[in-house]
Order: C-alpha cells, then structure tokens, then sequence
C-alpha cells in the first residue's frame, strides 16, 4: 500500500450494480486489485445490497438515505443516489484520535 493512497474515494454506480461499485472503490481506496479483496458477501448481502439501491420502478426518485459499513479495512457509505464513498478505517481512527485528543 502506497503513503500516496487518497484516504477518501468517491464512485457512483451508474452502469453496473452498486455491490460491483462498492468493490471497485474500495480497491481504489486501497489501492488493491478488486479480485484480491475478501469477497463482499463475507461482510455483506451484495444482491440485498443491490436491490436496496437498485433503480425504483415506480419512477419515484429516493428522497435519501444510505447504508454504512465496514469492509477491507475501510467504512463504506452507499447513499441512495448511488454514491459510494470509502474512508480507510485507520483514517477514520486517527480522525477520530485527534478529535478526542484536541479537547
């Protein structure tokens, strides 16, 4: 793992399945190749996970929501746009280090 990885990474599922998506960015992330990852379904459904954010076919648009979690080291937000942003986790643990220490 490169010093050089962005400790954030945005993806928006467009044409593939948001499970594919959140794969993708989280070895974007990581900078590991996606096959090289732990399978998704070890932490979640990804067919659940797709039909929760799949196109709706009442034509009502999602006025919001997202599903948070953890994989490959790194917490996972989908949003119900389709917008997948990953953190790497031990980014999240120094964040959160600094906010507690700079009371």
């Amino acid at each position: 793992m490169s010093a050089e990885l962005p400790t954030h990474t945005e993806r928006t599922a467009e044409t593939e399945p948001v499970s594919q998506t959140v794969v993708l960015a989280v070895a974007d992330a990581t900078g590991d190749d996606p096959m090289e990852l732990p399978p998704l379904y070890d932490t979640v459904d990804p067919d659940a996970l797709n039909r929760l954010f799949e196109d709706r076919t009442d034509s009502i648009e999602r006025l919001g929501g997202s599903f948070e979690f953890a994989y490959a080291g790194c917490d996972v937000t989908v949003r119900a746009d389709g917008t997948v942003d990953v953190v790497l986790a031990a980014d999240t643990a120094v964040r959160t280090a600094r906010a507690v220490t700079s009371d």
